[in-house]
């Protein structure tokens, strides 16, 4: 340190004090902003990364709520025509018309499912039967495509057309079609629907967040729509449905590598705005999601604060220079106070201020300096406020992706939640605090989340489901892992949803782990997931009591269950902590 003191004692020893004073003032200033703005550039670098990451996450979270939406569309519409083929292989076209219409059989289809605009029953003799829904579209706005896809379907053959709309309509349409055969395998009829894809958009736009853009084009680069004009009277051409998309950065890039590279791209608008976007193709229809943010909007907090610390800087420096310049005298103790706060800023250390209590020029500095570094506390906070609000964002769409689960089967509503309530009970109860109790929420939350990779002829199967559907249930713990593993920030989470059918004694899946060689947040999850499937009904069981399934875990403590987390569950009831009333 002496030797430190020496070195910078040089300008006083050779150069006019107030030249000496104004140099090492404001070298330790510029050298506490240098360092802080070195920190700030690389916590927007961080910023940056995990905000391309969230908004690739959320594209391809919505181009996934496209596959399964229409997946689901499609299998309804086999299941309809299956029944159509029984009842015209049973009473011939005309009977059957007749039978349709006196029971209403086509007129109950379509209130089912609001999204069929029409639907046509054409036989090998050309008679045919059209059923229009509510929409103001008609099946006569489609009869070119209704004919070729009649001529693919007599023919023996599936049919799904392009992306349509109707003239003086921005409602985009698909036409699904399939052949009726007779119990021979004789083609007698084909069934033709026409679905809106209106309530879809509408609800891609709702899960799309506040700020961002989403803009849906076909594999051709055709806008279908966008959310600054979707159905919106008066929309700007440019944005309206059918214009030419396909100079879009983002649509080019997408059209380019076929929808076999997404990246997240920096570009200019038409008006010169700034933007970061990226894309995800739909598997099921020729659809490319685009999402973007105004890079202004996206990064406008870390902007605004490199922006007042520039402004921070020459302030300071002016202040620094005339203090300089007016002291000429008991310099060293100060100077060495300002050493070590300018070293403390460049370590990341704010919290602690200059003690220098004088009411010259020097005080003057050290209060500035120590405002200097109270602002930059500031920044720093609103860093991690902005990073806060980001993960706010991402519990918001982890709810709606929970909700999404749970609601592909009633019987399985609130689950999830229910879940993650009773694990943190019991977390709480073997002692659990701050983050680690969070994961193990969160985990308990997202335990299920692999269950969107099952078929739903499983997933709400009301039998007993076989040995071979079994086989296939089983492996929603590590589609979960899958989906979830990639997301850095989860990964924390994902013992507790790939491990929670593993057993105590060894016997369960995926990878028949025994004792304390599962994860606690496993073991946790699991105890708070058999406990709910206990006390709700389900197709298989009645819902016991809350006491009758605390016994059966009991039951089946140092078996199936970790006994320390039985005993956390069993303690928390009986004290009062766990109460039914409160669920």
């Amino acid at each position: 340190m002496n030797k430190i003191l020496f070195l910078m004692s040089w300008p006083f020893r050779q150069l006019p004090l107030p030249l000496s004073l104004f140099l090492a003032i404001n070298t330790l200033t510029v050298a506490g902003f240098y360092f802080a703005y070195r920190n700030m550039e690389r916590t927007y670098d961080s910023f940056k990364i995990r905000e391309e990451e969230n908004q690739q996450s959320l594209v391809n979270r919505l181009a996934h709520e496209v596959d399964l939406e229409m997946n689901h569309t499609f299998q309804v519409f086999e299941n309809f025509a299956s029944s159509i083929s029984n009842a015209l292989q049973l009473l011939g076209f005309e009977s059957a018309y007749r039978n349709f219409t006196h029971r209403g059989t086509i007129t109950q289809f379509m209130k089912r499912n609001p999204n069929v605009v029409s639907l046509v029953i054409r036989d090998i003799l050309g008679r045919q039967y059209i059923e229009n829904g509510q929409s103001d579209l008609q099946a006569a706005d489609f009869a070119d495509y209704l004919e070729k896809a009649a001529a693919e379907s007599l023919n023996g053959h599936s049919y799904r057309s392009p992306i349509l709309k109707a003239p003086q309509s921005a409602t985009p349409v698909v036409l699904f079609s399939e052949p009726v055969r007779d119990s021979g395998g004789t083609l007698v009829a084909s069934l033709t629907v026409i679905i809106s894809l209106k309530p879809l958009v509408v609800d891609l736009l709702e899960f799309t967040p506040p700020n961002y853009q989403l803009f849906i084009c076909d594999d051709t680069g055709r806008l279908i729509a966008h959310s600054r004009t979707a159905f919106r009277e008066n929309a700007p051409s440019i944005f309206s449905p059918g214009s030419d998309f396909s100079n879009h950065p983002v649509v080019q890039f997408h059209i380019e590598t076929k929808g076999r590279l997404s990246q997240v791209q920096s570009y200019h608008s038409l008006d010169q705005q700034p933007f970061i976007g990226c894309s995800a193709q739909s598997s099921f229809l020729p659809w490319m999601l685009g999402i973007e943010i105004n890079r202004d909007i996206a990064f406008a907090t870390v902007t605004t604060m490199k922006k007042s610390l520039h402004k921070w800087l020459i302030v300071t420096l002016i202040v620094s220079s005339l203090v300089a310049l007016f002291l000429a005298h008991a310099i060293r103790m100060p100077l060495q106070q300002l050493l070590d706060g300018s070293m403390r800023v460049a370590s990341q250390s704010f919290s602690e201020p200059i003690q220098l209590q004088s009411g010259n020029e020097l005080g003057i500095l050290a209060r500035q300096f120590n405002k200097m570094q109270r602002s930059i506390q500031l920044y720093l906070d609103q860093i991690k406020e902005a990073a806060l609000r980001q993960k706010e964002t991402l519990l918001k769409a982890i709810y709606a992706l929970v909700n999404a689960i749970d609601a592909k089967d009633p019987y399985t509503k609130g689950h999830s939640k229910r879940v993650s309530r009773f694990a943190r009970f019991i977390a709480l109860e073997m002692g659990q605090t701050g983050t680690l109790l969070e994961r193990t929420e969160l985990s308990a939350l997202l335990h299920d989340i692999g269950k969107i990779g099952i078929d739903d002829n499983i997933l709400k199967k009301p039998a007993q489901l076989t040995a071979e559907e079994y086989e296939v249930m089983k492996t929603h713990p590590e589609k979960g892992f899958k989906i979830l593993g990639a997301i850095e920030d989860l990964q924390p989470i994902t013992d507790g949803l790939r491990y929670h059918h593993e057993n105590w004694g060894g016997d369960g899946y995926p990878r028949g782990l025994r004792g304390e060689a599962i994860p606690l947040q496993a073991r946790i999850v699991a105890v708070a997931d058999a406990f709910d499937a206990m006390t709700t009904n389900r197709p298989y069981q009645m819902a016991m009591s809350w006491e009758d399934a605390i016994n059966r875990l009991n039951e089946l403590s140092g078996i199936r269950f970790d006994p320390k987390v039985v005993g956390a569950i069993t303690h928390a009831f009986y004290s009062g902590k766990l109460c039914e009333e409160d669920f």
